[in-house]
């Protein structure tokens, strides 16, 4: 619909005439994070910036690689760290333990990781040849723009996402009627090419479901618990915590439900190796999240490549999502740092020898 309106060439318009081309890629980074954080869903960023950011990769001649990394890292930072994202409050109340201490633990890895993002994006953008002119032709109607202002805005207000994005749709049919764009029936016919865009998406993400059901009835899900709880001791505790939720999200590709799936069995070894219940949180939900951003077969990396229509590969994707990676390096860094600055375990019987001998 906001094809149709004009909405998505005016406002790559109006950022390509009051933006840098060279900071393109760590704008839409920072675009698509902010609006994750506020929203709670990587999904709904996605849905609410792609239309947008293929464009910027069409008028600029900029890598769409790159751009749609951009926007998948952006999104996962945001739904990773955001206080109304389902996967924190899986993992919160999963394990037990306040979102804003499970905040300030992601945060430190997590914002590290970004960071380095930007400083890559940025280098990346700096070679990028910043010779856009806009004709005549390309007048800037800030009307149009409307549509997506009023996403972002009732999203931040934390509007259910159902019901923002039918109100987006209704407002560029509006716009679209208006101006002349379009009439009733074609409002109708756009509505429905919409529909049939997402209908592999849909069919795909179903049988992914049934898939993710038979494999937990079979007792796929309870062999993988299994195997990994009796390899893992007080120093593997977090990273086969962490291998548990991933191994999980790979069968059923929902970061939420694997998180919801593994968090008993999480706890339990939490309480059995005396583990930090806010950095197993916390792992849980980077380990999901981590996961998620990966699959070919999950819907953020679907809905990218649907939008690109074939100019780009999955592994063109994945090479270019450089938060992820960078998120995955610091959270194995940071657990192993933590693991040899945390004192040894000293048992019941070597704390009696220990007093008798004082």
């Amino acid at each position: 619909m906001c094809k149709a309106t004009g909405s998505v060439d005016a406002i790559v318009n109006l950022g390509l005439n009051y933006i840098s081309v060279h900071l393109l890629y760590a704008g839409v980074f920072v675009i698509s994070a902010f609006l994750s954080l506020s929203t709670g869903t990587s999904v709904g960023a996605i849905v609410a910036l792609a239309a947008i950011v293929m464009s910027f990769a069409d008028k600029t001649g900029a890598s769409l690689s790159v751009l749609s990394a951009s926007l998948l890292g952006g999104a996962m930072f945001g739904d990773n760290l955001s206080f109304i994202s389902d996967t924190t409050i899986a993992a919160t109340q999963s394990m037990g333990c306040k979102m804003k201490d499970k905040f300030k633990q992601n945060f430190k890895i997590a914002l590290l990781a970004a960071g380095i993002t930007l400083i890559i994006l940025l280098v990346q953008g700096f070679f990028l040849e910043d010779s856009i002119y806009l004709s005549n032709s390309a007048k800037i109607e800030l009307v149009r723009i409307i549509p997506y202002l009023l996403v972002i805005i009732l999203a931040i207000i934390g509007v259910n996402v159902f019901a923002v994005l039918l109100t987006g749709i209704f407002a560029a049919g509006a716009i679209g009627l208006f101006y002349g764009n379009f009439d009733m029936m074609g409002f109708a016919k756009l509505s429905y090419e919409g529909f049939t865009g997402m209908t592999e998406i849909f069919l795909l993400s179903m049988l992914m479901g049934g898939l993710a059901a038979l494999v937990t009835k079979e007792g796929g899900l309870e062999y993988i618990s299994r195997f990994i709880n009796k390899k893992v001791n007080r120093k593997t505790g977090y990273l086969g915590i962490g291998c548990l939720v991933g191994f999980t999200n790979f069968a059923i590709a929902n970061n939420t439900v694997s998180i919801i799936v593994t968090g008993s069995i999480a706890k339990d070894i939490c309480s059995k190796l005396k583990l930090d219940k806010v950095k197993v949180a916390s792992v849980l939900d980077i380990f999901a999240c981590f996961t998620q951003g990966l699959l070919p077969y999950g819907a953020q990396v679907l809905l990218i490549l649907s939008y690109a229509e074939g100019k780009i590969g999955y592994f063109d994707l994945i090479a270019n999502t450089w938060y992820l990676w960078l998120l995955l390096v610091g959270t194995l860094f940071y657990l192993q740092l933590k693991i040899k600055k945390s004192p040894p375990k000293i048992s019941e019987t070597h704390k009696i020898v220990a007093v008798l001998e004082a």
